[in-house]
């Protein structure tokens, strides 16, 4: 990513955090609506959830390092517990690859919502790289071989 992208991802994130409790409401009432038999995938209360997804999301958007050519990229520590955290979520919840896209989805059109007209092309541009490196570690976990 690049550093702009990385700064659009990071202010759009504080209008975020300001209405965080709706924002979460509205990102699974969507996924729900749109993806039903999601919902049995999700047991726990959906508060909780929703801070749980609004703290990794603040905690990813956080760690994006500056690398010489200009470029971010996620630090390394934070890949490694991206894909455990993949690995985690195919084997305690069932989640599957083909499960990220119906996120993505209730995702950008949350954001879209919450942030209304400053949800720009680029704010949804940056939003789509950064769960696109998300995602590509936490598959990579939950592809990975497990040792036993």
């Amino acid at each position: 990513m690049r550093e702009q992208q990385v700064l659009l991802l990071k202010k759009s994130f504080e209008k975020i955090l300001a209405i965080r409790e709706q924002v979460t409401e509205l990102f699974y009432d969507h996924l729900f609506l749109a993806n039903p038999g999601l919902r049995s995938m999700f047991r726990n209360n959906m508060a909780d959830q929703g801070e749980k997804l609004i703290t990794t999301l603040e905690y990813v958007i956080s760690h994006f390092k500056l690398l010489p050519n200009g470029d971010y990229q996620l630090e390394h520590s934070l890949k490694k517990s991206l894909m455990n955290l993949g690995n985690d979520h195919k084997v305690v919840y069932g989640v599957k690859s083909a499960h990220y896209n119906k996120l993505e989805d209730s995702l950008l059109w949350t954001l879209e919502l919450a942030l209304g007209s400053d949800f720009t092309v680029e704010v949804r541009q940056s939003w789509r790289e950064a769960y696109s490196e998300i995602v590509k570690y936490m598959i990579e976990g939950a592809n990975a071989e497990t040792s036993s």
